[in-house]
């Protein structure tokens, strides 16, 4: 808050329990009015002087915008990036090599496979936490993935990724995550 009582920063730590149990914190919110650096300095450190239990937060921030230099300044690495890709959908058809198949995701079926793709494959990505069938269960109680929405990646009958959709509250098909086993 400002002199005038206008808010000019927000921010917000997710501190779950999954994260908790990895020692991890993710900001949901961490944005200041003001590009300099003392003002997301001023929002962190009073915030992080507050929790224990927690070695490392991390933050997603959109590519080659002002605030990706300052969250460097104040002590944040890039550890990797992310796209969003938007487009209309469009009709197109994908010819892929004879040992190449996808198999449309049943839960019952599949979960530990799924499970155990999305384990491997981000295991080294800031606020990953290994999933369980149980954990996917109920998430998938709450997405709205349309019909052969997930799709399993065999290359000669070895699954070795998937690909997830679902339909976002704005009724725009999101893509993610797309995920291969290390080594494909």
């Amino acid at each position: 808050m400002d002199r005038n009582d206008e808010v000019i920063g927000a921010a917000s730590l997710i501190l779950e329990g999954r994260y908790r149990s990895l020692r991890k914190g993710r900001f949901m919110i961490l944005h200041s009015k003001s590009s300099m650096t003392d003002a997301y300095r001023s929002l962190l450190t009073p915030l992080l002087s507050k929790i224990s239990g927690i070695d490392e937060v991390y933050l997603f921030v959109s590519l080659g915008k002002p605030v990706e230099s300052i969250l460097k300044e104040i002590g944040f690495k890039v550890e990797g990036y992310s796209f969003v890709l938007k487009r209309r959908l469009i009709s197109s058809s994908l010819e892929t090599p004879e040992e190449i198949d996808f198999t449309t995701f049943d839960l019952e079926k599949h979960g530990e496979t799924f499970c155990k793709i999305i384990n491997s494959a981000f295991a080294k990505l800031a606020g990953h936490f290994d999933i369980d069938p149980n954990w996917l269960r109920s998430n998938l109680s709450i997405s709205t993935v349309p019909d052969s929405g997930i799709q399993l990646l065999y290359k000669e009958n070895e699954p070795v990724g998937l690909f997830f959709s679902e339909i976002n509250s704005e009724r725009l098909l999101e893509i993610g995550p797309l995920a291969l086993l290390p080594g494909f």
